[in-house]
């Protein structure tokens, strides 16, 4: 390989890194924000919905030490544990996961750009909803640029 070929290879090389970086980077950025407040506020929610039911059937006295061991008091305790593993199960966790963090958000662009797609979130405001259909047109072309290329240069060497 001349002098110029390995210079190209190089410069393309890097150009490839320096893409994945800044598709990398910027989708993080942009989906955290656009993201992380719903997350936030769906929690909350959660919450509020999982403390108005639990005002519903808990009775005040077995807070009481007396009253603990009563058959009714423990019965209200295993339903109060069977109901958190219900909101908890079904999509309606009250703990935040961080799933549009920054790091979660570069998690989730790159399942976008790969088309792996886990499936395991997805965005649920209309500007994310949005702004995947574009970042998919114009991220999941760069994305088999770059893979074509280092398959490329990996079959080469």
């Amino acid at each position: 390989m001349a002098a110029g070929e390995k210079r190209a290879e190089a410069s393309n090389i890097a150009w490839c890194l320096t893409t994945l970086a800044v598709l990398l980077v910027s989708g993080g950025c942009v989906f955290s924000w656009l993201e992380r407040g719903a997350e936030l506020e769906h929690y909350q929610r959660n919450k509020f919905f999982y403390q108005q039911m639990r005002e519903l059937y808990e009775m005040k006295a077995c807070r009481q030490d007396w009253m603990k061991e009563m058959k009714f008091c423990k019965k209200q305790a295993e339903f109060h544990s069977l109901l958190k593993q219900f909101f908890e199960r079904n999509g309606n966790e009250m703990e935040d996961r961080k799933m549009w963090t920054f790091s979660g958000s570069v998690f989730f662009v790159i399942t976008l750009v790969t088309t792996l797609g886990y499936g395991n979130f997805h965005p649920r405001t209309p500007n994310g909803q949005m702004f995947t259909v574009l970042f998919g047109i114009v991220g999941l072309p760069v994305m088999c640029y770059v893979l074509s290329h280092f398959g490329r240069l990996i079959v080469e060497v």
